[in-house]
């Protein structure tokens, strides 16, 4: 064979070889959360020769459900906290018994009611308004709500005001009508409308 039709055989063989590697479409595989086992995905169908790839439906996507998160729920003390994602942090310290006093708002003068103390700590990069904080209360076995108290005589004036600058904390007091007796208590604390809610369990007596 010459050395121009040795030259030609290889020119053709190296396209022959280019074509078929170019035909060639990539394996992809997906992987399902929970579990170790990998799926391939559907096979699709290869057009014949003189039809359109347009003709050829897409695989079918299978829709997953995603699971629903469990609510977030920590225990009433000194010890527990939530931290949100961008580090701010919150605490209902403790709950205490008082007797609602005869110029309170809310609840009934002389009855009796629930301080809850909640503390939130700055662990952000800015400083955090606190103005628009929520605290709730529900208590009992059908989690009845509980009426807020205002009451100046016993320091409850309407929980956080202002804001907190990094690595900072403050703390505030609020009051619930809640009837005397040994109470199960589900406090509920939002920190602002860009929070979501947390739950602290605890009882009180």
């Amino acid at each position: 064979m010459s050395h121009r039709a040795f030259t030609r055989a290889v020119i053709g063989l190296s396209i022959a070889a280019f074509t078929i590697a170019g035909c060639a479409t990539p394996q992809q595989a997906s992987k399902q959360a929970g579990s170790g086992a990998t799926t391939n995905s559907a096979p699709t169908s290869v057009p014949t020769e003189g039809d359109s790839p347009y003709d050829t439906e897409p695989p079918a996507v299978e829709e997953t459900t995603p699971a629903e998160e469990e609510p977030a729920i920590a225990k009433v003390g000194a010890t527990q906290w939530f931290t949100y994602e961008d580090g701010l942090k919150v605490q209902v310290t403790k709950v205490d018994r008082f007797k609602i006093s005869q110029y309170a708002s809310g609840g009934t003068p002389g009855g009796s009611g629930v301080i809850v103390t909640v503390t939130i700590r700055n662990g952000t990069k800015k400083t955090a308004d606190l103005t628009l904080t929520t605290v709730k209360l529900a208590y009992g076995a059908n989690g009845d709500q509980a009426a807020d108290v205002f009451d100046s005589e016993n320091g409850l004036d309407g929980g956080f005001e202002g804001s907190v600058t990094p690595g900072h904390a403050r703390t505030a007091k609020l009051g619930f009508a809640v009837p005397k007796g040994r109470q199960a208590m589900d406090v509920e604390v939002q920190p602002g409308f860009d929070y979501e809610s947390v739950h602290f369990e605890g009882s009180v007596k």
